[in-house]
């Protein structure tokens, strides 16, 4: 029985008794009734949330409860059987103040008047102090800080999240607005809570630029080192599929913040698409765009392509296939094309990746069908207009192999001057750079650099002279070189011996050195391909997970070759 139940069975058997005595004691003289009121809880405390209380009243006279302050504290009656007590709800709404308030609640009879206090604890508070509650940022980003009082802890939230909550104290907030590398006007909201109060400050950022000012030679030119989103957003149906974290902003920070400023991002499309209209997902759209942003907010170049996708594009450069392949190519491109259309030059699409039939050289047939995908790529681009009318365009050599980039690839006819990139990749050796342990493998590299039972070809001579026919084929002739993949595995699990172990991540880094500064020289921009797995025979040197370097010697030796290299254009 609880205790509003049992003060109204007391006070009814109460009254009933005194009502039983002064009948019994009355004369024929008009009797006298004295009021006898008891009020259970005269005084209610309220949390500056507000809510309900139950007020009961034991008395022998008809009563009425009224609110002095009705605004923020009500008082309803509630029906009940018995005529010897009186219930009401009172109703107190949320404290908007940052002060305690109050009231009382009268309680008045026929010869009777009373009282019962309302306190109210204060409302939270979050206030912002700064006068201007709107921010316009430049289009370069920098600095502001947003002053505030508050009643206690708060929390901060934005909408679009492209700004940085750097510092934080009880009564300052720092922000960190990034370079807008788009050609429109962005606006994000930070909301503060504290409790339930809550602030809003608005900041607003100026379009980029929108720059496409940069011909092929001048974007490679600003490629210092690139880096592979490998085995992420080229998994068809699922970017985790493959062993690998979803990719987010802490990951391209880290990968920005080691020394990279350009990054290839592989992506599927097809298992994201519709089989008969060939209609791409727009959830899947806007997670490209969320990574292409992640990148693109550090002021990263970033190339988006169409990977292996399944294999409908890249291992089939047949007759047989070659109108169904290009109808979904020119799809695929044109709709990829038209969503990101507003990103300035630092966005760089590649239409294809390693298309092939067989590692054999390739046919007529072969390297024919392969050309015909590039060139639908190009004219499904273009036609989409706006910055697509003038963005740089990677074009891929068949199975991006060098060798066959010199006696096969025709460059596509394009609409516009110097706007096309020629890609290649380059694990030469194989035996040392992609090899699996269980297919004996070569640990070392660098005959040159003294390192002895190395490959029979593929030494620094051999990286000279490939690097050197491709600069006098494309790059003297205007047509410069992204290495979209390159690297050597780690073998150093697999080792047992630590001289050995020691000695082939050193011949490693060697080999990292040597060739990304040898590419930059040749006008080559490296993009080392790294797949995520920092284990045997992965090419990883970051921890994704827990967003680490994992392998810092091969770390240092991509930047100092690319550090050492300096293009020749």
């Amino acid at each position: 029985m609880n205790n509003i139940t049992r003060f109204i069975k007391t006070a009814t058997l109460t009254l009933g008794l005194s009502l039983a005595f002064i009948q019994g004691s009355c004369t024929d003289k008009e009797s006298t009734i004295t009021p006898e009121v008891v009020i259970a809880t005269p005084a209610f405390t309220f949390p500056n949330s507000g809510g309900t209380e139950t007020l009961a009243i034991q008395t022998n006279i008809p009563i009425e409860a009224t609110s002095n302050d009705a605004s923020w504290c009500t008082i309803t009656k509630v029906e009940l059987t018995s005529t010897k007590v009186a219930q009401y709800t009172i109703t107190v709404l949320p404290n908007p103040n940052t002060e305690t308030r109050s009231t009382q609640i009268q309680i008045k009879g026929e010869g009777y008047a009373g009282e019962v206090s309302v306190e109210q604890t204060a409302g939270d508070q979050m206030t912002i102090t700064n006068e201007i509650k709107v921010y316009e940022a430049p289009t370069s980003g920098g600095e502001f800080t947003i002053n505030v009082q508050a009643s206690g802890d708060f929390t901060i939230k934005t909408t679009d999240n492209w700004l940085t909550i750097s510092e934080k104290n009880a009564t300052s907030v720092k922000i960190t607005v990034p370079n807008n590398y788009k050609s429109t006007t962005r606006t994000d909201t930070i909301t503060f809570t504290c409790g339930n109060a809550k602030a809003t400050f608005v900041v607003k950022q100026a379009a980029g630029l929108g720059s496409m000012s940069s011909d092929a030679l001048a974007l490679v030119k600003k490629i210092h080192l690139g880096w592979n989103l490998g085995n992420s957003l080229e998994v068809p149906g699922n970017e985790t599929e493959w062993g690998n974290p979803k990719t987010t902003k802490a990951i391209i920070d880290m990968v920005k913040n080691a020394g990279f400023n350009a990054v290839r991002i592989p992506c599927a499309w097809d298992g994201y698409a519709d089989q008969t209209t060939h209609v791409i997902s727009s959830t899947w759209l806007a997670r490209v765009k969320e990574v292409v942003d992640y990148c693109i907010d550090n002021g990263m170049y970033t190339i988006i392509n169409i990977h292996w996708d399944g294999g409908w594009l890249e291992e089939h450069p047949l007759y047989a296939n070659q109108e169904s392949v290009n109808k979904k190519q020119k799809a695929y491109w044109e709709q990829i094309a038209n969503y990101f259309n507003d990103y300035d030059e630092h966005l760089l699409f590649a239409g294809t990746n390693e298309v092939h039939a067989d590692y054999n050289e390739p046919t007529v047939e072969h390297y024919t069908v392969q050309m015909s995908y590039n060139q639908t790529f190009v004219d499904a681009v273009r036609s989409t207009g706006g910055k697509n009318a003038y963005r740089n365009l990677i074009i891929q050599s068949y199975n991006t192999n060098t060798e066959w980039a010199l006696k096969y690839l025709n460059m596509p006819t394009d609409v516009v001057e110097n706007r096309l990139i020629l890609e290649t990749h380059y694990y030469s050796p194989w035996d040392f750079c992609g090899a699996k342990s269980t297919e004996s493998p070569k640990l070392y590299w660098g005959k040159e650099g003294g390192y002895t039972n190395v490959s029979t070809y593929g030494q620094e001579d051999y990286v000279r002279t490939e690097f050197g026919k491709l600069k006098t084929n494309f790059v003297d002739k205007g047509i410069p070189i992204i290495m979209g993949e390159y690297g050597a595995v780690n073998r150093s699990s697999n080792i047992d011996n630590e001289t050995d172990r020691l000695k082939h991540q050193e011949s490693r880094a060697y080999f990292l050195k040597y060739v990304t500064q040898k590419m930059k020289e040749y006008g080559i921009a490296p993009f080392y391909w790294d797949n995520g797995p920092t284990a045997n025979d992965g090419f990883g040197i970051f921890n994704r997970s827990n967003l680490t370097v994992s392998d810092q010697k091969a770390l240092d030796a991509l930047k100092q070759g690319a550090d050492a290299g300096t293009y020749p254009f």
